[in-house]
């Protein structure tokens, strides 16, 4: 299976302050979905201060306001993701992306887990332990990596593995759509969308 990616707007991907990561990440996944936001609308509603958005509840909460989904929030509680939670990660970011619908992360890395550009790209993070959210917007079966949407970092969309993912999100959660139904079958709008930008206009 070839890369999929849903479409998505990059210019809006940076977040516009040093705690807006939040925010910058809800965005993201409204616009995939096609809905136009701000930075600052969006931290008002989050609640969003100088130590960040609370936590990612908050964000599953305002998606679910706005986009007709049911976004569910998972923990993954502890230093490391078990196998059982990499798997559930997995599965629900595929269902996730598969329906057309974004999954927002809450991470923790410090500097022995900062994210690897599996393709050559190289995060800019630095400053010891980074919290932090971003976007999964993307995803290959075959090699089990996900394309992120990340507000704070250059070069700001890289793709990493699921396994690495997963050990970031320890200590947090994340949220999801696991539940919709593909595409293909709910939303061919949205399925054309992906489609165009990877292969072309389709007839």
């Amino acid at each position: 299976m070839a890369d999929i990616v849903l479409s998505h707007n990059t210019t809006i991907i940076p977040q516009e302050t040093g705690y807006w990561c939040g925010p910058a990440s809800t965005q993201v996944a409204l616009d995939v979905r096609g809905i136009g936001s701000t930075e600052t609308d969006l931290a008002k509603q989050l609640g969003t201060t100088r130590n960040g958005t609370s936590h990612i509840g908050l964000i599953m909460d305002l998606l679910n306001r706005n986009v007709d989904a049911d976004y569910v929030t998972r923990q993954i509680p502890g230093n490391d993701a078990t196998p059982a939670q990499r798997e559930l990660l997995w599965s629900d970011i595929q269902a996730s992306i598969l329906g057309g619908y974004a999954v927002v992360v809450n991470v923790v890395v410090p500097p022995s887990n900062y994210p690897i550009g599996t393709r050559g790209e190289k995060p800019a993070y630095g400053g010891g332990t980074v919290y932090h959210y971003f976007t999964v917007v993307g995803f290959n079966a075959e090699t089990r990596e996900v394309f992120v949407a990340d507000s704070g970092f250059r070069p700001y969309e890289y793709w990493m593995s699921v396994d690495q993912l997963a050990s970031c999100i320890a200590g947090k959660g994340y949220t999801a759509t696991p539940n919709v139904a593909p595409v293909a079958d709910a939303d061919a709008a949205v399925w054309d969308a992906v489609l165009v930008q990877f292969m072309g206009p389709v007839s």
